[in-house]
Order: C-alpha cells, then sequence, then structure tokens
C-alpha cells in the first residue's frame, strides 16, 4: 500500500476492534460465515501499519473501521480535529467523487455520515464527562443524566414518519 499511496492519502479499513466485538457484535469472529479471524486494536494497526509511514486514525462513534493516511501532514488526535478534517476534504478527491454518475451524491452521503458518526462519538464524549460531574456533585446519590449509549436509529422503510424510537427524557424526574 505505501508504494502505491501518495502523501496524505487515507484508506478506509473495515477491521472490528475489540471494542466492537466485546460490546457490540459478539458474533463477528467467524471464519467460516463471514470470514473474520482476528479482531485489530487501534494500537495494534498502529504497530502493523506505523512502520511502512502510515498513521491510524480512530473513527470516532464506530468501533467497526479505521482510517489509514500515508505520511500524515497533520495527524488527528481526537474527534475535534477528524470533524475539522472530514469538513475540508482535499478539493481533488471531492471532484473525483463528483465526477461519477451519481453526479454529488457520493460525496455528499460519505460527508454526512462522517459527520454523524463524529458528532454521535462527541455527545457520547461530553455526556460521559457530564455525568461524572453530576456523579461528583451529587455525592453519588442520585444521577440526573441517562448512561450514553447507541442512539435508535430510524428505519425509514419499517418506522412511520414522525415516530420517535430513541430514549425520551423528562428532566424534572431523577433517573434510577
Amino acid at each position: 500500500m505505501a508504494e502505491r499511496s501518495e502523501t496524505g492519502a487515507i484508506d478506509y479499513i473495515g477491521s472490528g476492534q475489540p471494542e466492537y466485538v466485546w460490546q457490540e457484535d459478539p458474533q463477528y469472529l467467524d471464519p467460516h460465515g463471514r470470514g473474520h479471524v482476528a479482531s485489530y486494536s487501534v494500537q495494534a494497526l498502529q504497530h502493523i501499519f506505523g512502520p511502512y509511514g502510515f498513521t491510524v486514525i480512530p473513527m470516532y462513534g464506530r468501533a467497526w473501521c479505521v482510517l489509514i493516511e500515508y505520511q500524515s501532514i497533520s495527524p488527528v488526535r481526537n474527534p475535534e480535529e477528524l470533524q475539522s478534517r472530514i469538513w475540508q476534504p482535499v478539493k481533488d478527491n471531492v471532484a473525483l467523487l463528483k465526477s461519477g454518475a451519481f453526479g454529488a451524491l457520493l460525496a455528499t452521503v460519505g460527508l454526512e455520515a462522517d459527520c454523524c458518526y463524529t458528532e454521535h462519538a462527541l455527545l457520547d464524549d461530553r455526556t460521559a464527562w457530564a455525568q461524572t460531574l453530576s456523579k461528583i456533585l451529587s455525592g453519588g446519590k442520585q444521577k440526573w443524566l441517562p448512561s450514553a449509549r447507541p442512539c435508535a436509529i430510524r428505519d425509514p422503510l419499517r418506522t412511520p414518519r414522525g415516530t420517535c424510537v430513541g430514549p425520551s427524557l423528562d428532566t424534572n424526574q431523577p433517573l434510577p
């Protein structure tokens, strides 16, 4: 890959990390069905790709994939930096995505999908911080904020328009 990559090239690697296998899909490792025989952490992937000039970029909010960047000019260290990079894509890459039969669809869908996952990861981090602060301030007696968990996604083909499938919060009542 290093021989074919230009400086700053980014590749998407779909690889379920141990966190994903343990928390979201215990059946992920399935050599006979899916062909998945290993689960690599971000640190393990850095050991594999790093010697060849790649930087592993975790996809915050996605424990089932990473990005690897060849000869990274400005490494991504947190969700905010990834968000900034997503909103400032390389113009040649955007032009390539827009040049196909689908027009701007691929560029738009890719941008929006990445932003949704990154925003969700930021929300989870900030919710965890707020929960910790709430617990400290209340002396550990009551929990006023819900636990961070994956959001429920409305399936437009199966869920009637306007139906909320996510949590409903009544902020006037403490949670158990």
